[in-house]
């Protein structure tokens, strides 16, 4: 795997795209070589390694760039897999930035949130653009998880988790990130909700908008010709190597308040083959949006 171009933030959204990619396919797993998880480890890694310390979430809101800062473990999210993506926007909202323009480059990671007994899928969506930091979302379809539903594509997913598993985890990890955000005084980030203020802010062309108009929820629905098959077996990521290159993944609708209707503004489609890798589940970084308005925080 090769470093990143010392100028890499200044490159275009596509030259951004195929270095990434060539580490991607330099460092593929074999199916039967696809490391494995379990309860024991997320546990001593999560105490020892900081997961719910202010110093370790203080990072991941504040770096900005597409690779691991300081050469970090990833302790949630830690095994993966991942495909090049487009969004295709309908131009039909009134949602600005990215929303408007769409993007032609991009990738969506899915892996399961934590090696719990119920299957907790989640994924993490970035579109790059030209000259400027990509911008990035974090989904978690379902905190509970979906049991012995082995579909990563069975649940809709959105920026805002509404529902969560009250267990002493998830509690702990909820009080770390209230006590990372308070100091950060963000106009609208909390713990279980990320804004989309850096995604409206700015096109893939690295356009900024001078008056952005922010959707408060973005909702990505998965599409019948993205299902799998439920069962355990085999592994989720060999399951996603079926899905072919131009397949719509998400269709995605937001919307403008809490209250207010969400509107269909465009999907989510693949542009390459899933693929699960060393660079993809150890390098590749998904930046949480400070909720300031404008580029993500320097």
């Amino acid at each position: 795997m090769k470093p990143l171009p010392e100028n890499y933030q200044d490159l275009t959204a596509s030259e951004k795209l195929d270095p990434i990619w060539e580490n991607v396919e330099s460092s593929i797993y074999h199916d039967d070589q696809l490391p494995q998880w379990g309860m024991p480890i997320f546990l001593w890694d999560a105490l020892t390694k900081g997961l719910f310390s202010k110093k370790f979430l203080t990072k991941t809101l504040m770096t900005v760039n597409d690779e691991m800062p300081d050469n970090r473990k990833r302790l949630i999210h830690t095994y993966g897999t991942m495909c090049k993506i487009c969004f295709e926007s309908n131009g039909n909202h009134p949602f600005t930035g990215i929303f408007e323009s769409g993007a032609q480059h991009g990738l969506i990671r899915i892996s399961l949130t934590l090696p719990a007994k119920s299957f907790t899928p989640g994924f993490g969506i970035k579109l790059l653009v030209d000259g400027q930091p990509s911008r990035n979302v974090p989904v978690i379809p379902f905190m509970n998880g979906q049991q012995d539903d082995h579909n990563v594509f069975r649940r809709s997913g959105r920026n805002h988790v509404t529902k969560y598993q009250n267990k002493i985890l998830f509690l702990i990890l909820m009080l770390a990130l209230k006590h990372t955000v308070r100091p950060l005084k963000p106009k609208s980030l909390k713990w279980h909700y990320i804004p989309l203020d850096a995604m409206s802010s700015v096109h893939s062309d690295g356009t900024v908008v001078d008056s952005p108009n922010i959707p408060y929820q973005m909702s990505f629905l998965p599409t019948p010709e993205a299902q799998l098959s439920r069962g355990p077996a085999p592994d989720y990521r060999i399951k996603l190597k079926s899905i072919k290159p131009g397949t719509r993944l998400y269709d995605i609708v937001a919307s403008e308040s809490e209250e207010s209707t969400p509107i269909p503004i465009g999907c989510i489609r693949s542009t390459s083959d899933f693929v699960a890798s060393e660079y993809g589940d150890k390098t590749i970084f998904f930046q949480h949006d400070h909720g300031v308005l404008g580029n993500p925080p320097k």
